[in-house]
């Protein structure tokens, strides 16, 4: 067992990952470990430590209730999604290649994440609840990210709809994915990238 206790102000990170101690991700790591098994309501501290392989007291060194836990779990999750998104953007050419390069990371997130599928299944109000309130954020990345790409689109370009309207519509797009898997999904993301390819076609 492990019992480190937090150095400095180890939960005030870098965008909400980059600034977090080993200890505390071990904790993070070991808290999705437990939900997979036993979902979000039935998961306790304890469980969290055993995953962890850390003491009880040093979860509750860093994270003082469940709730707290939970909260600092959500952001991190979402720190490595945004740090997924700019890897796999890269140096890729603007225009269709990055969004299409969006499209496919997002796929490959959902799934190979452990929790996806198991949690939608499990526990589909606390799933939905999270979607409401990441939409925003997720919507705010993909402007940040991908302004000059969005910008490019045909609808945008001829003043049918702005970047942010843009955006919320492929995130949407992918949120609707995970929500209501298709029976068929290689055929819907073929739909969703040749989707992408007529905003970006030459109409010269």
């Amino acid at each position: 067992m492990i019992e480190t206790p937090p150095s400095g102000d180890a939960g005030a990170d870098d965008h909400e990952g980059a600034g977090r101690t080993d200890t505390e991700v071990r904790i993070l790591e070991g808290a999705l470990a437990a939900i997979g098994r036993l979902g979000v309501r039935k998961v306790g501290m304890q469980d969290v430590s055993d995953h962890a392989r850390v003491t009880r007291r040093t979860v509750y060194r860093y994270f003082t209730t469940k709730e707290e836990l939970l909260d600092s779990l959500v952001r991190y999750e979402r720190y490595r999604y945004e740090r997924g998104l700019k890897e796999a953007i890269g140096e890729t050419d603007v225009g269709a290649p990055r969004v299409t390069a969006v499209l496919e990371y997002a796929f490959r997130y959902f799934d190979e994440h452990p929790l996806v599928s198991h949690l939608f299944e499990a526990e589909p109000s606390f799933v939905l609840d999270y979607v409401r309130d990441q939409l925003p954020r997720l919507r705010e990345s993909l402007v940040v990210s991908l302004m000059p790409d969005f910008g490019a689109a045909s609808s945008v370009r001829q003043g049918l709809m702005t970047v942010e309207q843009f955006a919320e519509l492929i995130v949407r797009l992918l949120v609707s994915m995970f929500v209501a898997p298709a029976a068929d999904p290689a055929t819907v993301r073929d739909a969703l990238r040749t989707l992408v390819a007529l905003q970006y076609r030459d109409d010269s």
